[in-house]
């Protein structure tokens, strides 16, 4: 039986190299000769495809050339294909993309004139999620509407500059969204008018309109998702980013556990910041215990200097940066740690992620007053619907020394494994 190199080219000089069977060439067209044998068109190849192995497409117009092979009459389980940027051979079979229906999308409309870019839009995600489910679509589709409009009417930049916009939404929100497996496409449109292309589809919000008020999707809708029996957990790295943190983990913590503190070090309202020097003594006892301490820290910090004596700690930029490798980093840690902070969102949604929350009413910030906290679902005295007992931990208290320590031995005592 023979192998046949589909492309006659240096594509296919570099893989012969490589292999030891019997070898042909064939082209569309044919003719001439390539590495002193001759090459066969497409029905000269079709006259001998049972005494061909396999047929290996050597070009990068991989999906015309598998349709006239299968025109011609070749079987699917003989087509393959070299890639030679990996330098290997795959089979057409299995890496067949299958052909989407519209029907079977859901489009999420994140409207930036109701939802601001960042974390806050996790509920938002995970309601999005839900609703897909609970209509059967296979897909979601998120639509990013922005507050410019193509009418004679201007409107206000508020929350955040232009640059600080596209930037949360490039290293926030678009990670967020593709973090559900059910993604397929986020859209950025650049001026509202553009929606109307998805009128007479399905969307979510159910009530959407560009031209109607609608309130943000938040707790109460993320409550009634789940009274109605629907997993919060939907979040999940992107394999290679997984790959890329357990890498990281057997060269550096050896196999010692893991646990993380995500830090928040805003200039604006900078009371709600961590402390250090508690970490950083809280940590010089897990490493004696056999802990290996990583700091997360906040992105616009994690170019400068920590001090406190924690530079000694791998502080990780890329989880800084990079969501889906913050992602993949929450999952693989024993526990992670945070205050109230954007990030610690995804402790809460991630598949699997142990997590403890620090966190304390305080009047002087108004995104940490009692009302806002009860808001996002966080009250004295109760578990949050959207953490999972056993997993996720709310320790009520500023974090001061003695409340970590304490808050790390709750933890141990009460975590429920897998």
């Amino acid at each position: 039986m023979t192998t046949v190199l589909y492309g006659p080219n240096v594509v296919a000089k570099q893989l012969l190299k490589s292999l030891s069977t019997q070898v042909e060439f064939a082209s569309t067209t044919g003719g001439g000769e390539f590495e002193g044998k001759a090459v066969l068109n497409l029905q000269e190849l079709a006259k001998k495809k049972h005494e061909v192995k396999q047929i290996i497409i050597c070009s990068m117009f991989v999906d015309e050339i598998y349709h006239s092979l299968i025109d011609a009459g070749i079987e699917l389980e003989k087509i393959f294909f070299y890639n030679p940027v990996n330098d290997q051979i795959l089979d057409v079979a299995s890496n067949l993309i299958a052909p989407i229906d519209e029907d079977d999308i859901l489009y999420a409309i994140f409207d930036l004139s109701v939802h601001a870019a960042g974390f806050d839009a996790d509920m938002f995600t995970i309601c999005a999620e839900c609703e897909r489910q609970r209509q059967g679509k296979k897909y979601l589709q998120f639509v990013i509407v922005p507050k410019a409009t193509s009418q004679d009417v201007q409107t206000v930049q508020n929350n955040h500059s232009k640059d600080e916009l596209q930037w949360r939404l490039d290293h926030i929100n678009i990670p967020y969204f593709k973090g559900l497996k059910s993604t397929i496409g986020v859209t950025q449109l650049a001026y509202r008018e553009q929606v109307v292309q998805y009128q007479g589809t399905s969307v979510f919000p159910l009530d959407y309109s560009k031209d109607k008020t609608f309130k943000k999707i938040s707790l109460p809708q993320l409550t009634e998702y789940k009274n109605a029996g629907f997993n919060l957990k939907v979040i999940e790295p992107n394999p290679l980013a997984t790959d890329l943190i357990d890498k990281f983990c057997q060269s550096q913590s050896a196999g010692k556990p893991i646990v993380t503190l995500t830090m928040r070090e805003y200039d604006s309202q900078s009371k709600r910041n961590n402390s250090k020097a508690p970490w950083r003594d809280f940590f010089n006892q897990l490493e004696a215990r056999g802990f290996f301490p990583i700091i997360v820290r906040d992105t616009f910090k994690s170019t400068t200097p920590i001090g406190y004596g924690l530079d000694k700690y791998d502080c990780l930029p890329m989880a800084s940066f990079d969501l889906t490798m913050r992602m993949a980093l929450y999952q693989k840690a024993y526990v992670n740690f945070s205050v109230s902070c954007g990030p610690s969102s995804l402790f809460y949604y991630l598949k699997s992620c142990y997590s403890v929350a620090m966190i304390e009413y305080d009047e002087d910030v108004f995104t940490t007053s009692e009302e806002i906290f009860k808001k996002s679902g966080f009250e004295k005295g109760k578990q949050p619907i959207f953490a999972e007992l056993g997993k996720q931990f709310i320790y009520w208290g500023f974090d001061d020394l003695a409340s970590i320590e304490d808050a790390f031995a709750h933890f141990e005592n009460n975590k429920i494994e897998g």
